[in-house]
């Protein structure tokens, strides 16, 4: 097995074999040249003009923006106005070396069928800046942990249709002028700009349907484009709108969390040990969960633009959009909770035990303990928006200097209502498990009685583990106010040929409100299911990702609103008594940066040196149940008693230093060398963050507002041949030293248990007698670390209007220190492994067609209740075939996940890997026919 230096020593060699490859390839050129008979008299055959389109031209203009940029870049180009190579901005980017994809914000939430989150070189999505035509976007997410947990730094792409994008660049590379808060790489989606269109009047008109064969339902989709310009090219407009409905389903069985058989003589409950020997200190899952997710997403919005250049003096461009997510969703847990076989001494009665980890057992039925229950959530008003107004103008008084302005704001929200209703059965039906490797385990429930008969589950007609109701609203806002002017003089001649300055301040506001929050936890939280349950659940549920189903119980959504709400009225609480403040919090920041900048040049050699100075100013307003000092007052009015609002002030410079040159070594060969130093602001969530507790599992999290942002000293070093048209291979090399990162560590604190306190029958004094639990709570902490690897590329037509483009990524990427209270150094968002291949067709007949498949290895994603989670291996198959009937009227097809692949999750336990979660999302199919003129 190649090591890390074996793999950079190749490389070094790789770099420097293709480098005198191009020197000899010119060297033959020339000599073939001058060998060329040079007769004044004959004239010149004619040169056939070859007209590239469709993925070729794609290509092409994507090679083009790499190999004219100073630092280290990759990009993606659409061929035509919403005609990215993929549905999705986040799956076109996927494909570019050393770029990855999550489906949803936080990890520990699974995926949604969706790429939503970009990483780059094995880094998390925080690391990753995102920006619209240079300029910041604010954004929100509409699924509660999401929201409570998520890289809330990062956008969501979920919210950003293909319909706006001209091309999209991710710079790898710093540079003093670009704004500062990518580690890893910054990502600025270009939009079109009306006078960049080639005539007068352009209209296109998309109509279309998505198809998921999971869900087993279609959806409309639209979108559509005018744009106008007058005959002297002074003005325009272009007007976008878009309207695409979608429909998910997610088949999964999920493990959440992994306990510890007692190895004492007695309980916690003080009865005597009665675990045999050999399962003592073995883990098991504590609680295994069968889920259908359900999901209907419609996105809308548009976008409006209009440009004025009257002379080459003088261009203005005002920018308007607007996204809006409706995400209404339903998830249907039906589990069981081996924890109350375990906490209540109930042995199996068969077990097998393998490296410290009980892999199978069978525990006996009993009315009290471990019985079969249902988790239902359901969220009718999850959704997420976003919006921004961009000006900007560019003034050059003179033909050696330009000035550029620009500003705007841009708002963001992400909320979710949802209902939430848990109970067990009144049968004791016993379980038998056995684990498959990291595959979905295998269930089964002996002895079963009424195992899916709606009148057998209420509250407390069975153990009582899981009975309990809630209903939750919880809101974020999420505001960017920003402006910047550039300068810039060009120089006639000599070696600088420019310098620019300029200056850029921004207001950012992050707002976490949880407006209400009602739970019940005692026989008075309803009736049995008779009246809300539909059935079962689908046929065909888990077929996909090899689930066994005893036990799929069905409740109506529609009538769990209706339960949630009557039980909510008879509580007589009030909005304002059902605020809950450990799950909001404020952030303002405000920040301040300036740059100087040169540009230089010469024959064969062009690039860039400058320096950044960033100012940070943030105001956090974290609640806590604790005071942080005896001068913060109380804060009363809630039915969860009194808290605290700390504030707490964090200000910091950061100076920033960037140097890249390119180099042409020939006509066809290009090296690059870049070097700077990145800085990336923490997680607003993890700065701010209030505890939020499972009374469950005795489990939870918290921010940090102490947490020092990320700061790495960026190394790159690359050479591309361009050895034909359409063609080229490049190998780069990358190092990033990480002085400070972000990572999460566990402590020990003692909370309010809301979950027993408020439990009727066994606390009739509520929080008049409170009762306390120790958690386990992670907390984001400091590290530091480093991600180092190699990039390898190669795209090339082959022949017959066929081609290829491939790349491949490795990255080396680690913490210095273990992670506090767990251990290992893994690097949040890390993947040894990233690949693409990408097979095309096109012939002069209208038929284009081409197949990508994208490969990562295990990504670290985080904790989740106490121990580390990752994706697991996984590669995805997507397909697009389309045919252009004429110059007005095209048809197209696209296939995502043709192969019906499956997400897995794995956790660490005992430096073991065992399963976390297992997901299938069934495949997707996308028929468009576009109208244009």
């Amino acid at each position: 097995m190649w090591t890390g230096t074996r793999l950079l020593r190749g490389s070094v060699s790789a770099l420097a074999m293709m480098t005198v490859a191009g020197l000899a390839h010119a060297q033959d050129a020339t000599q073939t040249a001058q060998a060329a008979p040079t007769s004044g008299t004959a004239s010149a055959p004619a040169v056939e003009q070859i007209e590239v389109t469709g993925i070729r031209l794609s290509l092409q203009k994507s090679m083009d923006v790499k190999r004219n940029a100073d630092g280290v870049v990759d990009a993606v180009s659409a061929t035509d106005i919403g005609k990215l190579p993929d549905k999705n901005i986040a799956d076109a980017l996927q494909r570019l070396p050393g770029v990855n994809t999550i489906q949803s914000a936080s990890a520990g939430s699974g995926g949604f069928g969706e790429n939503d989150r970009v990483q780059i070189r094995g880094t998390a999505p925080a690391l990753t800046q995102t920006l619209v035509d240079g300029h910041s976007i604010s954004s929100g997410d509409w699924f509660i942990l999401d929201s409570l947990s998520a890289a809330s730094r990062s956008v969501s792409y979920d919210l950003l249709p293909v319909d706006i994008v001209d091309h999209a660049v991710v710079y790898k590379s710093s540079q003093a002028d670009l704004p500062e808060g990518g580690t890893a790489g910054s990502i600025n989606i270009v939009t079109k700009s009306p006078l960049d269109f080639k005539d007068p009047i352009t209209a296109q008109i998309q109509l279309g349907s998505s198809y998921n064969d999971l869900a087993g339902r279609a959806g409309p989709q639209f979108n559509g484009l005018v744009a106008w310009k007058n005959d002297a090219g002074t003005i325009g407009v272009s007007v976008i709108g878009f309207s695409d409905d979608r429909y998910f389903r997610r088949d999964g069985q999920e493990q959440l969390g992994y306990g510890t058989i007692p190895t004492g003589a007695t309980l916690a409950n003080g009865n005597p040990n009665p675990f045999p020997a050999a399962i003592r200190g073995a883990a098991f899952p504590q609680i295994i969960n069968n889920a259908l997710f359900e999901q209907e997403q419609l996105r809308q919005g548009g976008d409006v633009a209009v440009e004025y250049k009257p002379n080459n003096q003088w261009d203005f461009k005002l920018d308007g959009f607007y996204s809006y997510l409706n995400a209404s969703n339903y998830n249907q847990g039906d589990l069981v909770d081996l924890n109350d076989f375990i906490n209540n001494g109930v042995a199996p009665t068969s077990y097998t035990v393998k490296n410290g980890i009980l892999t199978s057992a069978t525990f006996p039925g009993s009315t009290a303990r471990g019985n079969p229950g249902i988790n239902d959530i359901y969220r009718p008003g999850a959704g997420s928006s976003t919006y921004y107004l961009d000006g900007n103008t560019t003034y050059k008084p003179m033909s050696d200097l330009s000035i550029h302005v620009q500003g705007g704001y841009s708002r963001g929200k992400g909320q979710t209502d949802q209902y939430a209703y848990g109970t067990t059965s009144g049968s004791g039906a016993g379980l038998s498990y056995g684990f498959n490797g990291t595959d979905p385990m295998s269930l089964a429930f002996p002895g079963a009685s009424g195992l899916n008969d709606p009148s057998n589950y209420g509250a407390f007609k069975g153990d009582g583990n899981q009975d309990w109701v809630g209903d939750t609203h919880l809101a974020q806002l999420d505001t960017d106010a920003s402006g910047q002017i550039d300068v810039e003089y060009m120089f006639d001649d000599g070696l600088i040929q420019s310098v620019k300055s300029g200056v850029r301040i921004t207001e950012h506001e992050r707002n976490e409100v949880e407006s209400e929050n009602y739970g019940c936890y005692s026989a008075a939280c309803g009736p049995t299911l008779t009246g809300i349950a539909n059935g079962l659940f689908p046929s065909n549920f888990g077929s996909g990702a090899g689930i066994s189903t005893p036990f799929t119980l069905s409740v109506d959504p529609q009538g769990l609103a209706a339960l949630m709400q009557a039980l909510v009225a008879t509580t007589g609480q009030t909005v304002a008594g059902r605020y809950y403040p450990q799950a909001a919090f404020k952030i303002k920041e405000n920040t301040e940066a300036g740059y100087l900048m040169a540009k230089f040049g010469g024959e064969n050699f062009q690039g860039n040196f400058g320096i950044r100075v960033a100012a940070t100013k943030d105001a956090i307003d974290k609640f806590d149940s604790n005071p942080s000092d005896p001068s913060v007052h109380p804060s009363l009015g809630s039915d969860f008693g009194a808290y605290y609002i700390n504030h707490t002030n964090q200000n910091y410079i950061d100076i920033l230093p960037s140097f890249s040159v390119k180099y042409d070594v020939t006509k066809d060969v290009v090296t690059r060398f870049s070097a700077g130093q990145t800085v990336t602001r923490p997680d607003y969530y993890a700065l701010a963050g209030g505890a939020t507790l499972n009374d469950t599992l005795l489990s939870g999290s918290q921010g940090n507002p102490t947490l020092k942002p990320t700061r790495s000293t960026n190394l790159d070093f690359s050479t591309e041949w361009y050895y034909a048209p359409e063609s080229s291979v490049s190998l780069g090399l990358f190092d990033m030293q990480m002085s400070s990162t972000f990572d999460a560590g566990t402590i020990q604190e003692r909370a309010l248990n809301l979950s027993l306190t408020q439990n009727a029958v066994t606390n009739p004094a509520g929080l008049a007698n409170p009762i306390f639990s120790t958690y386990t709570v992670t907390a984001p902490t400091n590290n530091s670390g480093s991600s180092r690897g190699m990039e390898l590329a190669w795209q090339q037509p082959i022949a017959y209007g066929f081609g290829f483009a491939a790349n491949y990524t490795y990255a080396q990427s680690s913490q210095n220190n273990p992670t506090p209270g767990i251990g290992g150094r893994q690097l949040l968002g890390a993947a040894k492994h990233t690949g693409n291949l990408t097979a095309y067709y096109e012939n002069d007949w209208g038929v284009d067609a081409h197949l990508a498949y994208s490969v990562h290895s295990q990504i670290y994603e985080g904790i989740d209740r106490a121990n580390k989670y990752f994706e697991d291996d996984n590669g995805e198959l997507d397909g697009h075939v389309g045919y252009e009937i004429n110059k007005h009227f095209s048809i197209g097809a696209d296939f995502l996940n043709i192969t019906d692949a499956s997400e897995k999750y794995v956790t660490t336990v005992d430096n073991q890997q065992v399963p976390r979660a297992n997901y299938n999302f069934g495949r997707t199919m996308f028929v468009t026919l576009t109208a244009k003129y």
